[in-house]
C-alpha cells in the first residue's frame, strides 16, 4: 500500500561539502554557531528544484539516502515541508548494525574506550581534518591517507 518515488540529488553531496568548508570571516563564524553547515542562498534554489517534485506527489516521508544528506536536514526539511518525515538513512544503518552486534554478542562493554580512525583516499589531510572536525563538532585526530588499487 505504499508509493515509493526517487530522485537523484547529486550535487546535495557538494552542497554538504561546500557548507561545511566555510570560508573564513565573522559571518561565517557567526553562523557556525547555528549549524554544522552553512546554508548559501544557492543552495536553497538547489534545493527547492530537486524536492519540488516530491513535494507535488504529497509525500509523508523522505528517506534520506546518502551519508552526507542529514548535515542538510534543515535546508531538506525547509523546502519539503514539516509534514514530511525525514528519516536519517546512516541512522537507520546504525541501528541495525547495532543490533546485530548485539545478538552476535560482540557489543563493546559499557566501559570501553572509544577509538576513532579516520581514512581517506584523498590527498588534502588537512582539509580532511577541518571538514570532520566540523562534521563531528570536534577535532577528529590523526587522519591517514590511503591508497586503493
Amino acid at each position: 500500500g505504499i508509493t515509493v518515488f526517487s530522485t537523484a540529488t547529486p550535487r546535495f553531496v557538494d552542497i554538504a561539502e561546500q557548507g561545511i568548508k566555510m570560508a573564513e570571516g565573522p559571518i561565517e563564524e557567526f553562523t557556525s554557531l547555528a549549524s554544522k553547515v552553512y546554508i548559501r542562498p544557492a543552495f536553497q534554489e538547489i534545493a527547492q528544484d530537486y524536492l519540488d517534485p516530491l513535494r507535488r506527489c504529497e509525500i509523508d516521508t523522505l528517506v534520506l539516502g546518502c551519508t552526507h544528506f542529514p548535515l542538510l536536514k534543515a535546508l531538506i526539511g525547509g523546502v519539503i515541508g514539516r509534514d514530511v518525515t525525514l528519516i536519517s538513512s546512516a541512522h537507520e544503518t546504525a541501528i541495525d548494525v547495532a543490533e546485530i552486534l548485539a545478538r552476535r554478542g560482540e557489543l563493546a562493554s559499557p566501559d570501553a574506550v572509544a577509538h576513532h580512525e579516520f581514512n581517506t583516499t584523498g590527498t588534502d589531510i588537512e582539509g580532511f581534518e577541518r571538514f570532520g572536525g566540523r562534521a563531528f563538532g570536534h577535532v577528529i585526530g590523526q587522519v591517514n591517507h590511503v591508497d586503493l588499487p
